[in-house]
């Protein structure tokens, strides 16, 4: 079968005006169906909205010169509005009979309420690597498990698939279909290579915070890849000729032995790269021997899920770490000369100002290299969007406002913070914490001793200077239109 992969951008423009940034890449997603389907012996193309102008005149351009036999869309809840617009233009442009599928995160939340949008002729839930190379196979979709789609009373109705237990066993990603060339034309002032891509070496996370989703897709029980099927995959990544990898599990270094034999076979078969532990590492997963390692096999930054500054508001937020173990931590990646950055909430359950107050604070006081904050989101499947649902706190189902990068317009009415005490907080921290003394002058200071200065040069001038130029000249150009 011919089948068109389509990965939805958000409407928003997540990164225009804001102080975050993130590496234009392939999605690990597609790449990973990708690899399946190949696998299986059906023929790839591949439609990402994240590099494309106008995505509507591709799609049509793509569905007209291409025949496909099956249309497969996956979604986040802030890019489902562009999922379901893609899929209504794609269904008025093919044939009846090519089915259209929805995966991810925001339809395994939310099956039926997807469904009920006509838009979609099923619905893989959960993880697709095996449910949806069953269905290209041709098997019947009422006996497919992972599988939701209406039936004849209107119901929906589907039976959950089992997590893969040996995750060894999958096909390995697939980037041939994408136009490479296309993600490598953004200055990266941040990393040090131009080609990144986006590594998983396992699924799951055994903890319980309350922000997080990656449960609904990936469960509690914590599956790795073997140390021999990580660094085989990484071998073949870097054949498609991507210079840098940025891990994205949830939890890399939870058995911290599995992750010393990864650097080691790294070091052991002189494959040489630049990475980054980028997803947020648990403080109290790393110790000497594992720095020390990871250092000599090439990573060169590390992040930490830090979240907050408050004991009060982590222990709220059931993060199971306390502040001691994050400052250790801090030390001790700084220490073996590896960069260390904090990845930081603002707005969590519990937080007010003085909170908001005492993590930065607490973050002045720590010895990190970067620092990025975003503002929390109620994503629907977690216990406070139920919560505050009920409360009457959810103002929106816009799901484009379902992003933790925002500027303004949180579709949820906070406890103890108004809309503009949040976004305050938002600017204050990048301000505060970037624009101290000691933090420049230590900057230039390692940018000498590094060799890094002139990368941090740039990535200031970008994100500070030139990014806020461009944000004010696209305001300014929408209140004249609006005139």
């Amino acid at each position: 079968m011919r089948v068109l992969l389509v990965n939805p951008k958000s409407s928003y423009d997540i990164y225009g005006d804001l102080l975050a940034s993130s590496p234009l890449v392939p999605s690990l997603t597609i790449a990973t169906l990708a690899g399946a389907a190949k696998a299986a012996g059906h023929e790839i193309g591949i439609l990402d909205s994240w590099i494309e102008r106008d995505v509507s005149t591709t799609l049509e351009m793509l569905l007209s010169q291409s025949p496909f036999d099956v249309v497969g869309i996956t979604s986040y809840t802030f890019t489902f509005p562009q999922a379901l617009e893609l899929a209504r233009k794609t269904r008025a442009i093919c044939p009846a009979h090519v089915p259209i599928y929805i995966g991810g995160l925001h339809v395994s939340i939310l099956t039926k309420d997807v469904l009920d949008t006509g838009a979609f002729d099923a619905a893989v839930v959960g993880e697709g690597d095996q449910t949806f190379v069953e269905v290209l196979n041709g098997q019947s979709l009422s006996a497919i498990k992972g599988v939701y789609a209406h039936r004849e009373d209107g119901s929906v109705r589907g039976e959950p698939r089992p997590l893969i237990d040996d995750l060894d066993t999958l096909a390995f990603p697939d980037y041939q279909p994408f136009e490479l060339d296309r993600y490598s034309r953004q200055l990266a002032p941040l990393w040090n290579s131009r080609k990144i891509v986006y590594f998983e070496s396992s699924r799951g996370c055994p903890f319980h915070c309350s922000f997080c989703t990656s449960n609904i897709l990936f469960g509690r029980r914590w599956r790795p890849k073997s140390p021999g099927r990580v660094v085989e995959e990484i071998r073949r990544v870097l054949g498609f000729g991507f210079e840098e990898i940025h891990f994205q599990d949830d939890n890399f270094s939870l058995d911290l032995d599995r992750a010393k034999e990864i650097c080691r076979q790294i070091v052991g078969q002189r494959i040489r790269f630049p990475w980054v532990l980028s997803n947020g590492l648990r403080v109290d997963r790393v110790d000497d021997e594992f720095l020390a390692l990871a250092k000599s096999a090439g990573c060169y930054r590390i992040a930490f899920g830090i979240e907050s500054g408050s004991q009060e508001v982590l222990d709220r937020n059931r993060k199971e770490q306390t502040l001691s173990e994050i400052r250790t931590a801090v030390d001790l990646v700084r220490k073996h000369g590896i960069e260390c950055s904090a990845m930081m909430i603002i707005g969590l359950p519990g937080e007010d100002k003085s909170s908001v107050k005492a993590t930065r604070r607490f973050l002045h006081h720590l010895n990190l290299d970067y620092a990025v904050a975003t503002i929390f989101c109620p994503f629907p499947g977690l216990e406070v969007y139920d919560q505050w649902q009920q409360e009457g706190r959810i103002i929106s189902h816009d799901w484009s406002r379902y992003f933790f990068h925002r500027k303004s317009g949180v579709p949820y009415v906070h406890p103890t913070l108004t809309e503009k005490e949040l976004f305050d907080a938002y600017r204050m921290f990048y301000r505060s914490f970037y624009f101290r003394a000691r933090y420049i002058f230590e900057r230039i200071r390692l940018g000498l001793t590094r060799g890094t200065l002139r990368r941090d040069i740039q990535y200031f001038l970008s994100v500070f200077v030139w990014r806020r130029f461009l944000g004010r000249r696209r305001r300014n150009a929408q209140e004249s239109s609006a005139k």
